[in-house]
This record gives structure tokens, sequence and C-alpha cells, in this order.
């Protein structure tokens, strides 16, 4: 069975290319977090995980649905993009 690689990219502060990176996975599935300070960092970071093998990425919340598109485009579509916008806060 191939392994599925999933990616989760994650906007902050203090976060840039090549210096926030971690991988969790088993025989079956890979999950890549990857740190970026902004939608050009994190579009070359979709870029070099599609060229490894991730088949879906999703943004955090830090980003828009404008955002996913431009990602989605410079990966030519080759994966699915998504953001992870719905949250449930208590106050």
């Amino acid at each position: 069975m191939d392994q599925f690689q999933y990616a989760f990219i994650v906007k902050a502060p203090g976060y840039s290319l090549g210096n926030q990176k971690t991988s969790v996975e088993s025989p079956e599935f890979k999950t890549t977090v990857v740190g970026v300070r902004d939608l050009d960092e994190a579009c070359l970071a979709a870029q070099d995980l599609v060229k490894n093998g991730v088949k879906v990425i999703d943004l955090c919340c830090g980003f828009n649905e404008e955002d996913a598109k431009e990602v989605y485009n410079k990966v030519d579509g080759a994966v699915k993009v998504s953001v992870a916008a719905v949250s449930f806060n208590k106050k």
C-alpha cells in the first residue's frame, strides 16, 4: 500500500520557510507541518510539498479563500488545497 501524504501550512509571526517543518508518519500516512511567514512562502512550500508527493494541503485559518486559490494555482491544481476556517469559541 502506498503512503498517503498530507500537509498543513501554518502562517505565523516569527516563522520562516525552511526553519519550521516537522513530519509524523506511519507506513500508511505521513503528515507534514510547515511554518511560513506569508503567502509567498506558503506558495513555495506548497510547490515543494507537491514535488515530494503530498496529495492534500490544508492552510491554517490565518489564510483566506483568495490565499487558498493562489496556492492552488501555484501548484497548477495538482492537489486539493483547503483553509481550516471553522472554529467554535466559548466566551
